[in-house]
């Protein structure tokens, strides 16, 4: 699993445990992803570290393939509070920011650590 993707992961999950200081909690996230592709499986590694990190007292429940709707349907859908989160390409968040559409340029970065130290500087702007 990517580091990147376990990290953030670990982090919205402690913050959600430490935040609301019920029992459990299951974070609802859809994604377009297919079932079954590097993906999900990378999703669901994370979701599986959360839980493991938090002893069961969060969980990610995944939602593949659309069936949760598009981009616009689920941004929706979590303003509504109906889902807690989404895993987007940058060219579906571009529409509520702009300036995201930074990380879907193609042939910019050369390895990962290029990719990295960019969203070190950018990340904290886009924001």
């Amino acid at each position: 699993m990517s580091n990147t993707i376990k990290q953030l992961a670990l982090a919205w999950a402690a913050a959600l445990a430490l935040g609301t200081g019920a029992d459990a909690a299951s974070l609802k996230i859809a994604t377009l992803a297919p079932e079954g592709s590097s993906w999900m499986r990378e999703m669901r590694a994370a979701g599986d570290a959360v839980k493991t990190a938090t002893e069961g007292r969060v969980e990610l429940k995944f939602f593949p393939g659309g069936v949760m709707g598009n981009g616009e349907t689920v941004l929706r859908k979590i303003k509504l509070g109906q889902l807690n989160g989404g895993a987007f390409a940058a060219s579906e968040l571009t529409p509520v920011n702009p300036d995201v559409a930074v990380y879907g340029l193609p042939f910019q970065f050369s390895d990962l650590n290029q990719v990295r130290s960019a969203r070190a500087k950018l990340d904290p702007q886009i924001k």
